[in-house]
């Protein structure tokens, strides 16, 4: 999707870098590099770094990076791809989300990140952090992988629920019983 034939996310941000001489889109707007992370397109990301000179860790809008976008719709290769070029696993968006908050229900890339240094006990403004949000998810694996890594399972969000407490509430039996 990011570079069909005849159009490419990739183009497009080129075309407006180059009649707006502005070479670095402002964080209202995706960069191309966050659109290719988004679809799934590998060679679009590749592209956009070498050609685009887009940040890494660029954010846009909501202050999203191509890392958080492509942990979001769960594109592993992707996301090992950015971290191994020096994406930073622990930004933040607006919300307080890190990349592991967003990829969490996606095994691949929860372990993508914590084997590049995703700190596993980061926290949202609430007091959420990733084991809270596999909790939501029902996310047995990333649950263990976060455990495993480290993850805080006492820890309290600001309303004083547990991971535990949240696997409990929404009915995850499975997710409880790794905490």
């Amino acid at each position: 999707l990011c570079f069909s034939d005849t159009f490419s996310a990739f183009s497009l941000s080129t075309l407006w870098n180059n009649n707006n001489n502005n070479k670095k889109v402002t964080n209202k707007r995706k960069m191309s590099i966050q659109y290719c992370a988004e679809s799934g397109d590998l060679e679009g990301v590749k592209r956009a770094m070498e050609f685009d000179n887009d940040d890494i860790n660029g954010m846009d809008g909501r202050g999203w990076t191509a890392l958080m976008a492509a942990s979001q719709y769960g594109h592993a290769d992707i996301v090992t791809f950015l971290l191994s070029k020096g994406a930073n696993p622990n930004l933040q968006d607006e919300a307080g989300q890190a990349a592991l908050h967003l990829g969490i229900a996606h095994k691949n890339v929860v372990q993508a990140l914590l084997n590049k240094g995703a700190n596993p006990n980061v926290e949202n403004p609430d007091g959420y952090t990733p084991l809270h949000y596999s909790c939501f998810e029902g996310s047995v694996e990333s649950a263990k992988l976060l455990v495993k890594a480290g993850a805080n399972k006492n820890k309290k969000t600001s309303d004083g629920l547990t991971a535990r407490d949240l696997a409990k509430k929404y009915n995850y039996d499975a997710v409880a019983a790794v905490l």
